[in-house]
């Protein structure tokens, strides 16, 4: 049972503090999801200097495989970050070298997989229904407009998200909505109420868990990746919920959004983000 994760990375350079953290949605899911016990797959660009060579030791500590990773002439991608009260808010950013086509070989490879996460920040909209003629797709939509949700919904298998900004009864209809239109799974992220997870058109809800918030970021990537690893593996809905909120909960204990934090001058990426 394993997982494959395919589209965007970005070193999170905070501000004021002196860290830099690997992290963006698909390679913060294929981690999270290898914290869960699930063999998984990161499948992505970065460039030929140091913060690419950091992000590939920090994937290669946690056991994820890099065989379709490139490394290509350039920048990796970064994006500076503030934390307010825990919240994470992004600054200016930069997608270096990390956006990139899935050519044949990677179409071949990830069908090895039981399923493929990607999402709104990846660039690979385009190729999302040849990606789900060789494998389950997951999607993170974040709170993008229905409108994009439309184009692309009817080749996913497993649909996320981010419905922090809505109201309880808003964030049901949404799961509803995207239900309706035939994923097998809907994730609605909730914020401070917890997470709402539908599968076959029954819904669980999960609170969050008590955590001390410092750091709000990767907090809904690593919810993705215990959920993804529990419908996987065929756990009851309930259990892949409470999996990933849990994760989810330990993420937003530290900064970063899984760890690995380095000096971002060392990588030459302070005169850029300060």
């Amino acid at each position: 049972m394993s997982l494959v994760c395919a589209g965007d990375n970005v070193v999170d350079v905070y501000q004021g503090t002196g860290e830099a953290y690997p992290g963006g949605n698909a390679l913060n899911v294929s981690v999270a999801a290898r914290r869960c016990g699930l063999a998984s797959a990161y499948l992505g660009a970065v460039g030929d200097d140091d913060a690419g060579r950091r992000l590939i030791d920090a994937l290669a500590a946690e056991a994820v495989a890099t065989d379709r990773l490139r490394v290509l002439p350039g920048s990796t991608a970064w994006c500076g970050v503030q934390v307010v009260d825990g919240d994470r808010q992004f600054l200016d950013s930069d997608l270096g070298v990390s956006m990139f086509a899935l050519s044949a070989g990677d179409l071949a490879y990830i069908a090895g997989f039981d399923a493929l996460h990607t999402g709104d920040n990846s660039g690979l909209e385009a190729q999302l229904a040849d990606i789900a003629e060789r494998t389950k797709v997951s999607f993170d939509f974040g709170s993008r407009p229905w409108s994009y949700v439309d184009d692309l919904i009817d080749h996913v298998w497993c649909a996320c998200f981010s419905g922090g900004h809505l109201t309880a009864e808003a964030a049901i209809a949404l799961a509803d909505r995207a239900a309706a239109r035939g994923p097998s799974a809907v994730l609605v992220t909730e914020g401070s109420r917890g997470a709402r997870l539908v599968v076959d058109g029954v819904h669980v809800a999960v609170a969050s868990q008590a955590a001390s918030l410092t750091d709000s970021l990767g907090a809904g990537d690593a919810l993705i990746g215990g959920v993804l690893s529990g419908l996987i593996r065929n756990d009851t809905p309930l259990d892949a919920l409470k999996a990933g909120t849990a994760l989810a909960a330990r993420t937003v204990s530290h900064y970063g959004a899984f760890g690995y934090g380095f000096d971002p001058a060392e990588a030459g990426l302070g005169e850029r983000t300060y």
